[in-house]
């Protein structure tokens, strides 16, 4: 399992042409936005992954309208599909998303510069039996 900690990961060769936004990071403090402030942005509306999740409108329209306002600072390209397709030739800076979709996609594309969440704590099997035990154990 990768760590879980503040720093970032070059992973590629050169630098990042662009952050990929996942549905997980949309906010103004996602790491890999706030490190690349000069960077355009790109958000791929998964088509393989609504079709199974069937999100609710509501959902969709939240999400668009969260991209239609990041659009009014910077530079914002939305695509729909397949993420490896739409993505595909491009390196990449991105904030690594606790989802297990993530780590299979990234692990496809031109992932050159990878942020982490600061808040996110790297699992571990020691003992939660209270939550002063599971802080401990993690190093918290």
């Amino acid at each position: 399992m990768e760590p879980l900690d503040e720093r970032s990961d070059r992973a590629g060769e050169g630098p990042a042409e662009v952050v990929w936004l996942t549905a997980e990071s949309l906010g103004d403090g996602d790491p890999a936005l706030t490190a690349n402030p000069e960077l355009p942005v790109v958000f791929v509306f998964d088509r393989p992954l609504l079709v199974r999740l069937r999100l609710s409108a509501k959902r969709l329209v939240f999400l668009t309208e969260t991209l239609a306002d990041l659009a009014t600072r910077r530079s914002v390209e939305v695509r729909l599909g397949d993420p490896i397709t739409e993505l595909e030739g491009r390196r990449l800076a991105v904030t690594a998303a606790p989802v297990p979709g993530f780590h299979l996609r990234a692990a496809q594309l031109e992932v050159v510069d990878r942020h982490r969440w600061p808040w996110l704590v790297e699992p571990h099997d020691r003992s939660v039996s209270s939550f002063s035990a599971w802080r401990r154990n993690a190093g918290v």
